[in-house]
C-alpha cells in the first residue's frame, strides 16, 4: 500500500530544521517517489546509526512512532533501497539460523563481498574487510589494485546444489 504525503507532511519536510530532510534528499537521489513509508524507513535507519537492524525491528520502531505501515511494506521499501544502492543488507548468522540486517550505505563497511548464485540469482552481501586484505597482495602481483566497493563472487547456493526429486529418480 502506498501512502502519499499530505500537504502538512510536505511542509514539514521542506522546513530546513526538520529531522527527515536528509531522508527526503536520499529519496530524491534514488529517484523513487516520495512516500511516508520510504521516508520513515530511511529515517529509522538513520536513527539506528552504525547498528544494523532487522526489518522486524524497523517495523516495530515505526509502529511505536505511529507510522501506519505493514511489515510487508517495510521489506518492500528495504528491497527497493537495496537495489538502488542506498541500503546495505548483510546476513547475520546465529544459533537459530540467519537473518538479514540493514544499514544505510553511508554507514556500511567499506569492503563488501557479494555472493551471487548462478542458478537461482540469490544474492548475499557480507562484510569482506578480511577478504579484501587477503586479495590486495594477489591483485598487486597482477599489476592491479583493489579499489573500494564490492567483491563479486559467483557461487551456487545450498538449495541449488542439492539434488532435486527428479535428479534422484534418474
Amino acid at each position: 500500500m502506498r501512502h502519499p504525503l499530505g500537504p502538512n507532511d510536505l511542509q514539514a519536510l521542506t522546513d530546513p530544521g526538520h529531522q527527515q530532510r536528509s531522508a527526503l534528499e536520499v529519496l530524491r537521489q534514488t529517484r523513487l517517489a516520495i512516500t511516508v513509508p520510504r521516508l520513515s524507513v530511511i529515517q529509522a535507519l538513520r536513527e539506528a546509526g552504525d547498528e544494523a537492524v532487522t526489518a522486524e525491528d524497523l517495523f516495530k520502531s515505526l509502529l511505536a512512532q505511529g507510522t501506519p505501515v505493514s511489515v510487508a511494506t517495510v521489506y518492500r521499501v528495504l528491497k527497493e533501497l537495496e537495489h538502488r544502492g542506498t541500503v546495505w543488507r548483510q546476513l547475520r548468522r546465529s544459533a537459530h539460523g540467519a537473518k538479514s540486517v540493514y544499514q544505510l550505505t553511508d554507514q556500511a563497511p567499506a569492503s563488501l563481498a557479494e555472493f551471487h548464485c548462478a542458478s537461482c540469482g540469490r544474492r548475499i552481501t557480507l562484510d569482506a574487510a578480511e577478504l579484501a586484505l587477503a586479495l590486495a597482495p594477489i591483485a598487486q602481483r597482477g599489476g592491479l589494485s583493489l579499489g573500494p566497493g564490492a567483491i563479486h563472487i559467483e557461487a551456487t547456493c545450498q538449495g541449488c546444489s542439492l539434488p532435486g526429486p527428479t535428479a534422484a529418480a534418474n
